[in-house]
């Protein structure tokens, strides 16, 4: 395996934290810290009337967080080429930061089963 993706839905979340860049960085930093990865770039764009999304490079691959304040959502990709990350410690993270009431989740292997001619196994 050479990544490990999770995906978050996050439902029922608090509209004015969803539209708060400073909120939003905090979160992505809060997350890159909770899987032990430096951020090395944040990028917050805030959309007319209202959403953001804010995206962190991360020395172990990327955080990505999009909002849409008007339905109360959160979507929230943290893809680690390090390591397993703990969903579980990230979705508590997240339904604390947004007070969200629901959420599902999704988890990735990365690279699993890769058979491309570009991919050496490590040697034994």
């Amino acid at each position: 395996m050479l990544g490990y993706q999770v995906c978050i839905d996050l439902f029922g979340c608090d509209p004015a934290v969803l539209d708060a860049p400073a909120a939003m960085e905090a979160a992505v930093r809060d997350l890159a810290a909770s899987i032990g990865a430096t951020v090395l770039n944040v990028s917050t764009h805030r959309f007319a009337p209202q959403g953001l999304s804010c995206i962190a490079q991360i020395s172990a691959s990327h955080i990505a967080l999009h909002t849409w304040p008007e339905n109360r959502f959160a979507s929230v990709d943290v893809f680690s080429c390090t390591r397993r990350v703990d969903a579980a410690a990230l979705i508590s993270l997240l339904r604390a930061a947004f007070s969200s009431s629901d959420q599902t989740c999704t988890e990735v292997p990365r690279g699993a089963g890769l058979r491309s001619p570009f991919f050496r196994e490590a040697e034994a």
